[in-house]
């Protein structure tokens, strides 16, 4: 019987492992594609974690810590904080906006919107899609439809292993 859970367990963690590297391959083109790409460093963020104790197998996906505002944007400021600016200038600085401008006019443009994501929202807030009219970059990974498909790959993988393990069973019984 240990065998059994060992192998059953063996399975599960092969076919998480299988559907987590298509979700990270999915989330990371989406972020490509709304075109979210800046240092690299939030497209690198994205993984997976399995970690498996006695009994239950978890299932981790992982990104970056600002990662919900890719799907939706910062609303505006409730509190009056605004997002520092070095934020925005070292995004500006990676994605090579204004090159022809200098550092002090640079950092005035990131000061100015890092104000108005502060008063108002960023575009994706505002707008509801990225500037490459890409929406939910993040959870349209996650459907009804991709779990579907999860369910369907360890049902067939595992219904077989436990009707084999139960007729063992009934016939150490019998």
């Amino acid at each position: 019987m240990l065998e059994f859970y060992k192998i059953l367990n063996q399975v599960t963690q092969e076919k998480l492992t299988e559907w987590a590297k298509e979700i990270v391959n999915e989330l990371k083109q989406n972020h490509i594609d709304a075109g979210q790409v800046a240092s690299g460093k939030t497209l690198a963020a994205f993984g997976y974690k399995i970690k498996a104790t006695d009994g239950s197998i978890v299932l981790y996906i992982e990104g970056a810590e600002h990662i919900e505002f890719d799907d939706r944007g910062r609303g505006p400021s409730n509190s009056g904080k605004m997002l520092k600016s070095d934020v925005i200038y070292n995004w500006m600085k990676a994605k090579g906006v204004f090159q022809s401008e200098s550092e002090s006019k640079k950092r005035s443009i990131a000061f100015l919107i890092a104000r108005k994501h502060r008063d108002e929202g960023s575009w994706q807030h505002r707008k509801g899609t990225t500037f490459k009219g890409k929406s939910k970059p993040v959870s349209s990974a996650f459907t009804d439809a991709k779990i579907n498909i999860l369910n369907s790959r360890l049902g067939n993988a595992v219904l077989p292993l436990l009707k084999s393990e139960i007729l063992e069973q009934f016939k150490t019984v019998a």
